[in-house]
């Protein structure tokens, strides 16, 4: 089954309290999703020399996303006993539970990205012989995964590669803290840019129920959601750079 580029509404399940309840979103734009990345924090503190405090909040940018992105919820029983699809206004917004908001953007991100396993060239790493990168990105559940598409991505030059390396996040520290403190913020746009420039083509995906034509690569490129450019990104970053040995 392909997977839809072109898929505008995402239906969203979850359970709360036993009840099942449904999530009607937008899918989101590239300028949202950078806001969103914006808001997230990802913190260090130093308490002393042995010991550090790292705190991870999404839970507000998730939730401010959600406000922008929904349009319908069911399954909320607002005194009137209607469990059926109802519009998102100012009133839901305002009452529908932090976590019910957060759980559904994750929700619609849930993916995995690794390199799949194929030897071109032998053993050892391939400079030559492998020009390619395959990236299999599932989506949903890994282990029933609603949809598989496979991400071909060139070498990077090593201009392309050092502009991804050095823009990827952005390290800065507290000014006036008690303590030293540290925040962490990823740049998504720089990951789009990585994935925009290196990929190839797309295996498993479709616009209008078309597969991918190396004629319509732009619009493809175009289709791709930045979170998933980012995961593919992330997967091909690791399997392209090397650790010290022990």
């Amino acid at each position: 089954m392909l997977f839809p580029l072109d898929e505008r509404i995402h239906e969203i399940e979850l359970v709360a309290a036993g009840s099942t309840v449904r999530h009607r979103l937008e899918h989101p734009t590239k300028s949202q999703l950078v806001e969103r990345d914006s808001r997230i924090k990802n913190e260090e503190i130093t308490l002393n020399d042995s010991q550090i405090e790292n705190k991870y909040d999404d839970h507000t940018a998730n939730a401010k996303l959600w406000d922008e992105i929904a349009r319908e919820v069911a399954g909320y029983n607002l005194g009137d006993g209607n469990l059926d699809w109802r519009a998102i206004d100012d009133d839901l917004r305002s009452i529908m539970p932090l976590e019910h908001k957060t759980k559904a953007i994750v929700a619609m991100y849930v993916c995995t990205a690794d390199i799949e396993k194929i030897s071109l060239n032998g053993h050892g790493f391939p400079l030559r012989g492998a020009t390619e990168t395959r990236v299999k990105l599932l989506i949903g559940d890994p282990e029933a995964p609603a949809y598989e598409m496979i991400h071909v991505l060139r070498a990077p030059t090593e201009s392309e590669w050092m502009s991804y390396k050095n823009g990827i996040s952005r390290f800065v520290q507290v000014r006036g803290a008690k303590l030293p403190r540290y925040i962490t913020q990823s740049n998504l746009s720089v990951s789009v840019a990585f994935y925009d420039a290196l990929l190839s083509r797309i295996e498993g995906v479709s616009i209008g129920g078309e597969e991918f034509e190396p004629g319509r690569r732009d619009e493809f490129v175009h289709a791709v959601d930045p979170l998933h450019k980012r995961a593919v990104v992330r997967a091909f970053a690791e399997h392209w750079s090397a650790d010290l040995k022990n």
